[in-house]
């Protein structure tokens, strides 16, 4: 049962970060990205709680807490990438060791977040701070969920980082493809200047004035 309820934490508390990330940047959430994340959190949470037990954090040491957390957000990460790629008719491996790796670190660097919350909380509500492992009812399942782990899958950052690089790359393509069209235009108009200048007009050979002049003092020197 804290399997169950641990993955229904997990997609609930990606789903809420999704949603939450795009509001606050100014964009609309991406329903793809929403469904993918609600995904990689119900993994990422059914199997941090298996790895926690019946107990959640209140019944782990840390250490425990730690493996359980980092297991979650590496298997999250991974099973987000590999649908991800299904979903857009990429290959199935593409960008999976990358996506592990960046779930294993985010699921435990928010096991920090996730016991802050979970004091803030016990403080908040003492009635709901016992043990789950020993409640029924909805007190227990409240209890449970409280307990529950959710581990981060890091799928947001990596996207964010994969959504700047597309778009310096659109950027890079655009410039070279407005340079090609200038240097073509400047190709063409040279070459239109060239075949619309006047052909040169070769100029005649120059007149000698004197060509009888100098025939008739030859022919008195010859005389002589």
């Amino acid at each position: 049962m804290h399997i169950l309820i641990g993955a229904l934490v997990g997609a609930v508390f990606a789903v809420g970060m999704t949603v939450g990330v795009s509001l606050l940047t100014g964009r609309k959430p991406v329903w793809k990205h929403v469904a993918l994340a609600a995904l990689g959190g119900a993994v990422g949470g059914a199997v941090a709680s298996a790895t926690l037990g019946a107990g959640g954090f209140a019944g782990a040491a840390l250490g425990r807490q730690v493996v359980g957390m980092g297991l979650g957000g590496a298997t999250g990460g991974a099973s987000e990438r590999v649908a991800e790629n299904l979903v857009d008719g990429r290959p199935v491996h593409e960008g999976l060791a990358r996506s592990t790796a960046v779930g294993g670190v985010t699921g435990v660097v928010g096991l920090g977040v996730t016991r802050t919350n979970g004091a803030v909380l016990a403080r908040l509500f003492p009635n709901l701070a016992a043990s789950p492992a020993v409640s029924t009812g909805v007190r227990g399942f409240i209890r449970r969920a409280m307990a529950s782990p959710t581990p981060g899958t890091g799928r947001g950052f990596l996207r964010g980082l994969e959504s700047r690089r597309d778009a310096c790359e659109r950027a890079r393509r655009a410039d070279e493809a407005r340079q090609a069209a200038d240097d073509a235009a400047v190709d063409a108009g040279a070459k239109d200047e060239d075949e619309a200048a006047p052909a040169e007009e070769e100029e005649p050979p120059a007149h000698d004035p004197t060509p009888g002049l100098t025939g008739v003092l030859g022919g008195a020197v010859a005389t002589r």
